[in-house]
């Protein structure tokens, strides 16, 4: 299970609805566009976790990070970014259907060095099925 500070992320569906059609609940346009430029901040920071440490960060097969592995980002970074960039950074790596696919199913956490550091609990890979049946759900909701 993500630590307290990767849940407080970027968290839900990062898409919206077709346009023209209007779900009650769902992002206005606005809103819709300030989540953007939220993800579009984001996107250099998990391009440099991506290359700065491969072993534990990849968008195409990710693995199950350790629990807490912001406070161990912290310290290898040296305060380059704040302790809420990254959280949201992380947030929006581990709320991503690649991510949870892998939690769901993989018995190993893994920390910056990619080396096994912990356990999957089946809490977890409950709680990351779930995730992706609302990810789902929200797809099919969008193709409607």
């Amino acid at each position: 299970m993500p630590d307290k500070d990767q849940q407080q992320g970027v968290h839900g569906k990062m898409g919206g609805t077709l346009q023209g059609s209007h779900h009650p609940g769902s992002p206005s346009s606005e809103q819709k566009a300030q989540r953007q430029r939220a993800i579009e901040e984001l996107k250099p920071i998990l391009s440099m976790l991506c290359e700065r440490y491969p072993q534990a960060f990849s968008l195409k097969n990710p693995k199950p990070l350790k629990v807490g592995i912001v406070k161990d980002l912290q310290k290898a970074l040296k305060g380059k970014y704040s302790k809420s960039k990254l959280q949201k950074a992380l947030g929006y790596y581990i709320y991503n259907s690649r991510y949870q696919k892998t939690l769901a199913i993989q018995d190993h956490r893994y920390n910056l060095q990619g080396e096994i550091e912990g356990e999957v609990a089946e809490e977890h890979k409950a709680r990351a099925h779930a995730q992706l049946m609302k990810i789902k759900k929200g797809y099919k909701s969008r193709q409607e």
